[in-house]
């Protein structure tokens, strides 16, 4: 069995609702499910898992992110208008 995989079976043991493992995202089949049937253009899908690895992946249900956080993470830049 996988590290991650030992760690998701002692959270589920302990009956937590959420499981947080930092550094991982961990997803519900049904979570996963529902996003393999939206209709979202390839950049809402990579700012949606951005956002996703910047709360899901650090333990957290919400955090203030900047603009940089999310064009470093992925790839995208902010057009200037001058």
């Amino acid at each position: 069995m996988k590290e991650i995989d030992k760690l998701i079976e002692e959270a589920r043991k302990k009956n937590k609702k959420e499981i947080f493992i930092k550094g991982h995202v961990v997803l519900e089949n049904e979570y996963v499910e529902a996003l393999a049937k939206m209709q979202m253009s390839g950049t809402a899908f990579r700012i949606l898992l951005a956002v996703m690895r910047l709360t899901l992946g650090e333990g957290k249900h919400f955090t203030e992110i900047k603009d940089e956080e999310l064009m470093e993470m992925t790839g995208m830049g902010i057009e200037n208008e001058e």
